[in-house]
């Protein structure tokens, strides 16, 4: 049997877990579902949701 593999496919999975675990942490914040000491939610809750526009 002959295998084809992709080059650096372990590099690119790693890669892929962590930007999906960053976005992740984004929808948790924004919808304030944080594991977090305080009861308070940490962001006021908006009514548009923008990404980097001030």
């Amino acid at each position: 049997m002959i295998f084809f593999s992709i080059p650096a496919s372990q590099e690119i999975v790693q890669h892929m877990t962590l930007w999906i675990a960053f976005m992740g942490a984004v929808l948790a914040a924004r919808s304030n579902r944080l594991l977090a000491v305080v009861r308070e939610p940490v962001f006021k809750p908006s009514p548009e949701f923008n990404i980097g526009y001030f």
